[in-house]
């Protein structure tokens, strides 16, 4: 039964990483305050509402719970025709990419990216045959009523976003959003006179942003230009004034951290991996937490003197562990079962020594995502996939207080998802 627990965490790893943003608020934010927004599984979660970017409309839902509903409010309106207000953009003449839908100061705010297409002539200087292709990235930023309606052009910037399907993606903190994307995917193959494949090569450039929501004004971090590979993903989080910014490449397993200043504006590369990245779990202070994937031991580094050090190292029979800083503490899962029909887990809690001070156990899979305000957002995996809300100081008893907002895959929160006109 082992290998078989082992083979459906590992298959729900890159989906369920646990990457928190709480922030400690050592520039902007007061000393217990939080990021106002947070993107996990396509629902941006903020203080008064969840907006959810689905492939074809946007919803929202408040933190009680009922489920989500259209942002529409026409009672004569299907929410299935493209006249909707509650639709996503989309576009014929260009690979579309994702739409990412914010509440901020009582307006909705979309941002819309998507790619042309550039052929850069596949003749070599030689004169053999190939191809040299692009897909160059833009974003277009509008802003409309809550209700979807008078969507108004405001902005463009080079450059898209990651993705607003995995977690951890996109981060809103004093009127700026943070996340990451491609500028550029550039694909080149050469052939010789008889059609034999010489030469096929994958090229990406990306960057992270900072997109001001007063004025539109967008702040480019971490660029880098022709990086091997394409299946990049983008995560972001904020710790203590921090923005970490990471880079994970799926086949390559290759990837860069960098962290960003809030104050200063300064971005600093503080690790990169030709190989084996590990899972970041988060920050207290100087120094981050990390462990490798099926390994039993998490680590913890400070920055400015690049020293490692191992955490906690689990000795059950087990041999990789998940773990979450939330605010000052980091949980570890130190054990877990799922078998069918006993499903469990248990955390040890660990201060920022590495000592262990608190123990929980839950009877039931649970993962924990992030923080708004005091809200603890968690997802119960098995035997349901549902996300959930929690007081932090009443996580123990989240299963009894727990407060049930939607599936963890955000896109089936959607009741429309599968009515088509």
């Amino acid at each position: 039964m082992k290998s078989m627990k082992h083979a459906v965490i590992t298959m729900l790893l890159p989906l369920l990483c646990v990457c928190l943003c709480a922030c400690g608020g050592r520039h902007h934010a007061a000393a217990d305050s939080n990021p106002s927004g947070i993107l996990q599984i396509g629902c941006f979660y903020e203080d008064d509402r969840i907006v959810l970017s689905a492939p074809e409309r946007f919803l929202y839902s408040g933190w009680e719970g009922g489920g989500f509903q259209s942002i529409c409010t026409d009672p004569t309106c299907s929410h299935l025709s493209d006249s909707c207000s509650a639709r996503t953009f989309y576009s014929d003449d260009v690979m579309n990419g994702d739409n990412l839908g914010l509440v901020y100061r009582d307006r909705l705010i979309i941002l819309h990216s998507y790619a042309e297409h550039v052929d850069h002539d596949g003749l070599t200087t030689d004169g053999r045959m190939g191809l040299d292709v692009s897909d160059v990235w833009h974003t277009d930023i509008y802003e409309a009523d809550l209700d979807g309606r008078n969507r108004k052009y405001r902005s463009s910037f080079d450059g898209g976003i990651g993705s607003v399907k995995l977690n951890d993606s996109a981060v809103l903190m004093d009127g700026v959003l943070y996340f990451g994307g491609p500028v550029e995917t550039r694909f080149t193959t050469e052939y010789d006179d008889e059609g034999t494949l010489l030469r096929e090569e994958t090229r990406q450039s990306d960057a992270f942003y900072a997109v001001n929501l007063e004025d539109y004004s967008v702040q480019r971090f971490a660029e880098t230009e022709g990086k091997d590979g394409a299946s990049y993903s983008y995560y972001v989080s904020i710790y203590d004034g921090y923005v970490y910014a990471r880079t994970l490449e799926a086949y390559l397993a290759c990837g860069d951290w960098y962290r960003i200043d809030l104050e200063t504006g300064e971005c600093e590369e503080i690790m990169s991996f030709e190989s084996d990245v590990p899972w970041f779990c988060g920050a207290v202070g100087d120094c981050i937490y990390y462990y490798y994937d099926n390994g039993p031991a998490l680590y913890v580094m400070e920055i400015g003197t690049k020293t490692e050090r191992e955490v906690l190292r689990v000795e059950k029979d087990r041999d990789f562990l998940v773990a979450s800083v939330l605010k000052d503490q980091i949980w570890v899962m130190t054990d877990y079962c799922m078998d069918e029909g006993s499903y469990m887990t248990e955390y040890t809690v660990l201060n920022a020594e590495g000592e262990a001070v608190d123990f929980c156990h839950f009877d039931e899979y649970i993962l924990f995502w992030g923080m708004v305000g005091d809200r603890l957002i968690y997802s119960s995996v098995f035997p349901e996939e549902k996300m959930g809300w929690v007081d932090l100081s009443d996580v123990k008893n989240l299963l009894e207080r727990g407060v049930l907002i939607g599936y963890a895959d955000g896109r089936h929160n959607d009741p429309l998802l599968f009515r088509t006109n």
